[in-house]
């Protein structure tokens, strides 16, 4: 006997047959102890044994949307039974209902309250299901109920009569319904009034483009086109764009009262992905025709009003339904009509902003299928239209969520908008389904739909609809910051100077700022000394922002010795925050006296911002620092006449802001100083601010929420900035009353006032100094803070002194994460300068972080404050990116010599390796033909071994013959999708595009291969990566290549074709592990620029993504397993090949590389490995045996009975300039480079290596 008779994930309704989730688990009975084959559509998918019991369970895996019917079966030897067909489907569509306006305008008059046909749709939701209705007055009791059947996906109720509901009043109307399973649809609803008026008679008006000079495209670089046979709304490819739509003779009164207008669009191109439009209008009595000057479209003045639309994928040519029509715009075209200026056959123009594309027919293009203006109106009874208050947000908190908010969570929006006819109600709703507004009052919540996910700006923009009981509206659009939860904790100075003397020893109080952390966490204080010996231990409470010890009493401490505090902390959740540390000196002088000196911006010409474009905006009237809105900004900062001399120690300073308009989520900030004698005025030239040459030093900057207009405390002051001062100070060119400049750049936005808003609240700078003091400066160990493997056998350490003598020595040390001192050694000043010889460090063990500390005295014997500057080892490193295959000079160049300066081992790439049909020489060889094996270009050699492992994007397909991909490349197993391992880590490439012919989705047979093959890894890391990103910040992402990463044991994604850089880490199966999913399109096709380098240290996977400037934007960590050390250049590392043809490389270190079946390439790389071959492991190429009394390689060919060279003789014989090693059993070894005479018995295992 054998039976199915249920299934995992029957949600909603048992029984049915229906699941709502992709994962389907079969249950059933049968003989005890059988085993039981599990069938789908005639395929065997696998067997189970049933228990003692005779019941069994069998997981089929993820299945997409559709029906499936499995079959389950025993065969005893004598008999077969199987169970019949059982059918499961799976639907993996959420359910949702849509109520369509009530009578249609929202107002239910005398002619029609007897017989109201309540009516909507329905999405997800099968034929036959009811849509329960019930209609509420204002206080919220229930005046009637109802219900409708689902048909087609329409519903429609029998007509209600709502004729004793008394006139005059709002009323709202909700729908709720389940699919079949028994899912719940969000609740739908719709306001609206009953009256015993007449309905005024609605009017309605339509237009379209009517000349191909109406319908135009502004460039990003202000140019206008204005033939264009299409209309590409948001972006035309990666360049974004403003559409200008100007409609003619708009046959609509003034003082109309707009109660439904849109623009229809007809599809051009299929164009799909994630798309946020925003549309305004033009604030025109009588919109004029577009100019061709630069910025003909974008200087239009434009009404306050705007409308924000998330359109759907376009997937047909010639289509113009729904989803190419604009939510409903009459708020933007009642501003204009309600214009006193406004007559009726005026012209209406409207400008479309946004990210994402849709391409629409033009007039140009398509004159009968161009733009349609559509509008709705009523004239005369209606009285004043509803209208935003100008306090149109009465919530005075912050717009704000963090990413993971719960269901009902206050946003901090409070909509208030007004309608002056007596009896007149107003009614609030929004579109975007992971909000709710409250109709009546307007609070606005976090729903419990949708995922939040955070923008580069960390902001999200929320239209909210007010809609009066006349049937007109207004919309407003709020911005909500998005918190992802970063914190961390700040250490003031020591003793506000570093130097704690004889008058303060005796209570020294610890202090600090911290972000993110709640009031009563507790921070954990520690003082080390040189060696990294705990001196002094200690503790502080948070309270609103602050901590500060009790004083410490720190006399015993040896004068003129250096130390270091260090600060932990963790937020309420039990998160811990990066280490601080500072460093302090002790001293038994008498503190020198302090200077102060300060000055704030004195003209509007020396506080600019810089946009992304590189233009300069001279006189604005705020400073938004960070970013204006989504777009990226460079302020510059110049104060004049700074008062403090050449040589001057200098001890604190910070820049003072004052908030000019509340802002906050999350901002990091990252501030330098001009390389300057005596700054320059700012120019207005593009790039006048970013071009200046700028300091080594740096500092980073979190500002905390800038809640109050006015405030400026200690928020809005920066960290100290003494390292940047003291660096223009001390300079020889530098003289007391030159000029001082800064520069800000970073992510997030935080709006200061500048000197042309309020000149009495521009920034100021504030610089405390002495003189006569010493100064101690360390420059950077490397260029970038990496010592590589080129580097460490001759380091030059070296750094600045001021006011210390020639021939001071300056005692080094450097120590280990642990504070542990693992080099010492010296350098004395000259000339202001010190510098040590060349010093070996190639004993520092590779992936660690390491301080180098500076101490020194001047001839009186009084300390300078330690100097301190931090490095990594690093040896194996790998850079990733993508979308890049342009041959552009400005981009991919850029970025292959930023990749050049890191010299990684090798290259992932995310895909789109070529764009517009290029060569593959021109978009790929030419900068990266160095790390490309088998190579037949002529851009050099190219690599010995392949160390170029790409990905393939959509653009391979699109823009050229995918074979061209393959010919170009030497890649492992089918080349579409492949595996290989280096070190400890094994890397799945995967193919994500729809032309993959093995599918793509998680239960495809190229999945199936991928889960096969991360099953058998035995790799410290698994690394997957491809094309497009299944999570993107805006659009939902490529939801076909969400596949079980965790569950398989994943610890890294990498992909792009999203034209940005950015990070989700996601904990899908509940395991408190996140797994971050990286996007990195920034390898050269758009204007932004910058490649991740990957590297491993001692604690696991160091993630960094740098600009094409070198500099940092972005870094984490992927900690390795419990237990160990991921030491993946000098590790013993095993790598173990599959079954496919496998590429393994051990890189440093006695590794062990096993082929097993397939087509292999193994390459040992450095120091003594052992290579295992067995009978069935195929045609295997060793690609750098090193061979002889002096090589320390080993071959493993016990399994075919040869331990020394006249066995191997045997098998081996020459083939050009290689060895070539045939077997029995049909199994080959070919040894690149290698000869018979090259080899000695110790070559061969015979036991043991040596």
């Amino acid at each position: 006997m054998i039976t199915i008779d249920t299934f995992s994930l029957d949600t909603g309704v048992i029984g049915d047959g229906i699941t709502f989730g992709p994962t389907i688990a079969l249950q059933g009975s049968s003989d005890p102890g059988a085993i039981v084959g599990i069938y789908l559509d005639d395929i065997f998918l696998g067997e189970t044994q049933a228990g003692p019991d005779g019941s069994w369970s069998y997981s089929a895996g993820d299945f997409e949307e559709g029906t499936y019917a499995f079959v389950a079966s025993i065969d005893d030897g004598v008999t077969l039974q199987s169970t019949a067909p059982f059918g499961i489907t799976v639907d993996l569509t959420a359910p949702g209902v849509v109520v369509d306006p009530v009578a249609t305008d929202g107002i239910v008059d005398g002619t029609e309250d007897g017989a109201v046909v309540f009516s909507g749709t329905v999405s997800g939701v099968e034929d036959g299901q009811v849509v329960t209705l019930a209609v509420r007055d204002a206080g919220g009791a229930v005046v009637w109920t109802g219900s409708a059947v689902v048909a087609s996906g329409v519903w429609a109720s029998a007509p209600a009569d709502l004729g004793a509901l008394p006139d005059g009043a709002g009323y709202e109307l909700t729908a709720d319904v389940t699919d079949a399973a028994g899912n719940s649809a969000p609740q739908a609803g719709a306001s609206f009034r009953t009256t015993s008026a007449p309905p005024p008679e609605i009017v309605t008006f339509e237009t379209r483009i009517a000349s191909g000079l109406d319908d135009v495209e502004q460039r990003a670089d202000g140019s206008i086109y204005l033939d264009s046979s299409d209309l590409e709304l948001g972006q035309d490819g990666s360049r974004a764009q403003t559409v200008g739509l100007r409609f003619g003779a708009i046959d609509v009164p003034q003082g109309a009262v707009i109660t439904n207008a849109y623009i229809q669009f007809q599809v051009d191109e299929v164009s799909g992905g994630f798309a946020s439009l925003l549309i305004r209008a033009e604030a025109s009595d009588d919109a004029a025709a577009w100019g061709s000057g630069a910025g003909s479209v974008s200087g239009r003045a434009l009404t306050g009003s705007s409308v924000a639309w998330l359109p759907e994928d376009w997937t047909s040519v010639g289509e113009a339904g729904a989803a190419q029509r604009t939510p409903n715009l009459a708020a933007l075209v009642q501003d204009v009509v309600a214009r006193e200026g406004w007559s009726a056959l005026s012209d209406m123009a409207f400008v479309v902003t946004g990210t994402g594309e849709r391409i629409a027919e033009s007039h140009e293009g398509r004159a009968s299928a161009a733009p349609l203006l559509h509008i709705e109106y009523t004239m005369g009874g209606s009285g004043a239209p509803v209208a935003f208050d100008a306090v149109a947000d009465t919530d005075p908190g912050l717009n704000e969520l963090t990413l993971d908010a719960a269901a009902g969570t206050p946003v901090g929006i409070t909509a208030s908008a007004s309608d002056a006819t007596p009896g007149d109600e107003v009614r609030y709703s929004v579109e975007d389904a992971r909000f709710e507004i409250d109709p009546v009052t307007g609070v606005v919540t976090r729903s419990d739909s949708g995922t939040l996910s955070f923008g580069p700006d960390g902001m999200l923009a929320l239209t909210v609809t007010a809609t009066s009981s006349d049937g007109s509206l207004d919309t407003r659009t709020f911005q909500i910051a998005l918190d992802d939860g970063l914190f961390g904790i700040a250490i003031d100075p020591v003793a506000t100077d570093g130097i704690v003397d004889g008058t303060e020893d005796g209570a020294v109080v610890f202090s600090g700022t911290v972000s993110g952390v709640e009031d009563g966490q507790v921070v954990t204080l520690a003082v080390r000394d040189a060696g990294g010996a705990v001196v002094w231990t200690g503790s502080a409470v948070v309270a609103s922002g602050v901590w500060a010890s009790a004083p410490a009493d720190l006399g015993a401490l040896p004068d003129g010795a250096g130390y270091e505090l260090t600060a932990d902390v963790t937020d309420a959740a039990g998160n811990s925050a990066p280490q601080a540390g500072a460093s302090f000196r002790t001293t038994s002088a008498p503190p020198p006296e302090i200077v102060t000196f300060e000055t704030r911006i004195a003209s509007g010409l020396d506080d600019v911002e810089q946009r992304a474009d590189g233009s300069i905006y001279l006189d604005s009237s705020d400073l938004e620092l960070g970013q204006d809105g989504s777009r990226a900004q460079t302020v510059g900062l110049r104060f004049g006449a700074i008062d403090v001399p050449q040589g001057a120690v200098i001890t604190n300073a910070y820049i003072q802001f004052q908030v000019d308009e509340v802002s906050g989520g999350f901002a990091s900030l990252l501030i330098r100083a001009e390389a300057s004698d005596d700054a320059a005025a700012w120019g207005s030239g593009a790039g006048s601010v970013s071009g200046r040459a700028l300091t080594g030093s740096s500092v980073a900057w979190l500002p905390e929420d800038w809640t109050s207009v006015g405030e400026a405390g200690a928020a809005q002051r920066t960290p100290n900035l003494a390292a940047l001062v003291q660096d223009v100070v001390a300079r020889e060119g530098w003289s007391a009353l030159s000029d001082m400049a800064f520069v800000v750049t970073g992510t997030g936005e935080r709006i200061a006032e500048s000197h042309e808003g309020r000149a009495s609240a521009a920034p100021l700078l504030h610089i405390e100094y002495t003189m006569g003091g010493a100064y101690l400066g360390t420059d950077p160990v490397t260029t970038d803070s990496v010592l590589d493997d080129a580097e460490d056998n001759a380091v030059v350490l070296s750094g600045t002194a001021a006011g210390i003598e020639d021939g001071q020595v300056v005692a080094l040390a450097i120590l280990d994460a642990g504070g542990t001192s693992v080099w010492t050694g010296s350098a004395a000043v000259a000339g202001g300068a010190w510098s040590t010889g060349p010093v070996n460090l190639e004993a520092l063990p590779d992936g660690a972080e390491y301080r180098l500390t500076a101490n020194v005295t001047d001839a009186a014997g009084t300390p300078a404050p330690q100097a301190v500057t931090t490095f990594d080892t690093v040896h194996f490193r790998f850079a990733v990116f993508g979308d890049y295959g342009t041959a552009k000079a400005s981009g991919e160049r850029a970025v292959a010599a930023l990749v050049d300066t890191w010299d990684p081992e090798f290259i992932l790439t995310v895909g789109d390796n070529n764009y517009f049909g290029l060569s593959y020489e021109e978009a790929v060889g030419q900068h990266y033909a160095d790390y490309i094996g088998n190579y037949q270009g002529s851009y050099g050699d190219g690599s010995e071994i392949n160390r170029f492992f790409p990905a393939i994007g959509n653009h391979e397909y699109t823009d050229g013959p995918v074979e061209e991909y393959f010919d170009y490349f030497t890649l492992p197993d089918n080349e579409r999708y492949y595996d290989f391992q280096i070190g400890s880590i094994h890397f799945f490439n995967l193919n994500s595009n729809i032309q993959e012919p093995d599918g793509r989705s998680s239960t495809s047979a190229q999945a199936e291969w991928f889960y096969e093959a991360i099953a058998q890894s035995t790799a410290t890391f698994n690394v997957v990566y491809f094309h497009h990103a299944p999570y993107e910040q805006k659009d939902p992402g490529e939801t076909a290549m969400r596949w079980d990463f965790e569950d398989a044991g994943v610890d890294l994604v990498f992909s792009g074709h999203d034209h940005d850089y950015y990070r989700i880490a996601r904990d899908d199966n509940g395991d408190g592990k996140e797994l971050t999913y990286v996007v990195t399109g920034l390898g050269g096709f758009d204007d932004d620029l910058g490649a991740n380098a990957v590297s491993v240290t001692d604690d696991g996977l160091l993630v960094e993504f740098y600009d094409e400037t070198g500099l940092l934007i972005d870094s984490f960590s992927v900690d390795a397993p419990e237990g160990v050390t991921p030491q993946s250049f000098d590790g013993n590392d095993v790598l173990t090949g599959g079954a496919d043809a496998d590429y393994l490389w051990g890189v440093a270190g006695n590794d062990t590389l096993t082929g097993n079946a397939g087509d292999d390439m193994l390459i040992g790389g450095e120091d003594a490995d052992l290579f295992i071959f067995r009978p069935g492991d195929g045609v295997d190429i060793v690609a750098d045996f090193e061979a002889g009394a002096a090589g320390g390689d080993v071959l493993d060919l016990s399994a075919y009975g040869i331990f020394d060279v006249a066995g191997f003789g045997a098998v081996a014989s020459a083939v050009g300039g290689d060895l070539l090693a045939s077997f029995a059993d049909g199994s080959k070894i070919v040894l690149l480079g290698r000869a018979l005479g090259d080899f000695v018995d110790d070559d061969f295992w015979s036991g043991a290596i040596g």
